[in-house]
């Protein structure tokens, strides 16, 4: 029975993995000792429950799979594909595509706190393909009763169910209700309420975005601020704050890709505040469209079809030219959580450390804001430019470098590693482990110290 219920998903993936397999074999020159369609078989169920475990595998998890992986001839790239495919398995739909809205429970997994989720399925989902995810921030206030929350949730994915969808960008949606706002505990709930979706639909690790209007609008400017290497795109509406630009947070939009609305007579005093954000971004060519409609505090749908567009058209990109943060503290939920009385789940960090292909260690002899400009300029050469940071990571892809030959990477103008990179399949799976992200891939990590710092210019798009 089980040989038979999922055949078809392990005939898909032995489809879809062993042309590349044979490809890198070609490539190479010669005849690679490759895996078999039965090893990959095996192999697609237990990344799935490795991943599954995430900071509460075993001290030995990632040695064990790692290792079985090389014995039996699985490159990094094809790990990568075995990532990227479809889970052996998901569970039988709770809801009917198309037509229902799911109600589901959600239980964070940084922060003990749980609450309930909707859920929309577009009609024409198969699971044999990866679809785009679409996280729905709701309005009201950080003090709701659940029934309130609840309620306003399926408003919200009721509206956008609709107005988000176009022929051509059909996404599953995604609205949990919150008692207690977006920030901070909201973040676990956005990461938690997606975690669980990606495990029971197949989704793209790199076609997840943000929605949200009034307090959703808060909480998709605050996503785009801190994790802009997470979602792919975001759609903050009738939200935002101007001290953006006052604490120079604004500045981590350099890597970000978004679609704003507001009205020209918002209730709350959001019109100014929205040109104000938007004059800057557009003053400093960020990819950002910014829309002032006629009207109030609203959700406007006839832009909501503009931006399904927008957001089909910006795929996340970890491997892009260039990457930039300005941030300060720890960069973790590790304790506290804005003053709001919720515990925090120990061994669960979630952090915001990253941009895109570098990882920063925060120091914690200065509370002065660190700053860091990443850029690849092609032929395997890297340049960093850094403030505050004395030690960081790069992260390195095949879609980024040549992976066989010398990688260069200069400091604030001073040469610190020059060698061919060492492919690390442990680190690759830990990286996907830890964030739950099935698109986080890198097939080598370079640790460096630094010991200068430079004057790191605001990042100018290109």
């Amino acid at each position: 029975m089980y040989i038979e219920r999922f055949l078809p998903t392990m005939v898909r993936r032995i489809t879809m993995l062993v042309p590349v397999m044979a490809l890198a074999s070609a490539c190479s020159g010669k005849a690679e000792p490759a895996p078999t369609p039965y090893d990959i078989t095996a192999a697609a169920p237990m990344i799935d429950a490795y991943i599954d475990q995430r900071d509460d595998a075993p001290a030995d998890a990632t040695s064990t799979l790692s290792d079985w992986l090389k014995k039996k001839h699985f490159s990094a790239s094809d790990v990568e594909g075995l990532l990227r495919a479809p889970r052996a398995s998901y569970p039988p739909l709770t809801v009917n595509p198309g037509h229902e809205i799911g109600l589901e429970s959600i239980d964070c997994y940084h922060v003990v706190y749980s609450s309930m989720y909707y859920l929309f399925v577009p009609e024409t989902y198969d699971a044999s393909k990866a679809w785009p995810l679409v996280f729905v921030g709701h309005g009201g206030n950080s003090s709701m009763t659940l029934d309130e929350a609840e309620a306003a949730a399926k408003n919200y994915i009721y509206t956008y169910r609709t107005s988000l969808h176009t022929d051509s960008f059909q996404p599953i949606l995604v609205a949990p209700a919150t008692t207690v706002g977006w920030s901070p505990v909201g973040d676990s709930l956005v990461e938690s309420s997606i975690s669980k979706v990606i495990r029971e639909y197949n989704v793209d690790a790199d076609k997840v975005y943000v929605v949200g209007q009034s307090m959703g609008g808060h909480l998709s400017w605050r996503s785009a601020l801190k994790f802009s290497d997470r979602f792919a795109a975001y759609s903050p509406q009738s939200g935002g704050y101007t001290n953006y630009i006052d604490n120079h947070q604004i500045q981590n939009l350099y890597a970000t890709h978004g679609y704003t609305t507001f009205g020209s007579m918002d209730i709350y005093d959001l019109t100014a505040t929205n040109i104000t954000l938007g004059n800057w971004l557009a003053a400093n060519k960020y990819d950002w469209t910014i829309v002032e409609k006629t009207g109030g505090h609203d959700i406007y749908s006839d832009e909501q079809p503009k931006i399904a567009a927008f957001f089909e058209a910006h795929p996340r990109d970890l491997y892009r030219r260039t990457t930039y943060l300005y941030s300060s503290g720890s960069m973790v939920y590790d304790g506290n959580w804005g003053g709001q009385d919720q515990q925090i789940v120990a061994n669960h960090p979630l952090r915001w450390n990253y941009r895109h292909w570098v990882e920063i260690t925060p120091r914690p002899d200065t509370p002065d804001p660190l700053t860091f400009f990443a850029k690849n300029n092609g032929g395997n050469q890297l340049e960093l430019h850094t403030s505050n940071v004395r030690h960081l990571t790069v992260l390195l892809h095949p879609n980024m470098v040549d992976m066989t030959k010398p990688v260069v990477i200069t400091i604030n103008g001073v040469e610190a590693y020059n060698a061919v990179p060492t492919v690390d399949i442990g680190q690759m799976l830990e990286r996907v482990r830890e964030f739950d992200d099935r698109g986080r891939i890198f097939h080598a990590a370079i640790g460096l110290d630094v010991a200068t710092d430079e004057i790191v210019p605001d990042p100018v798009v290109q």
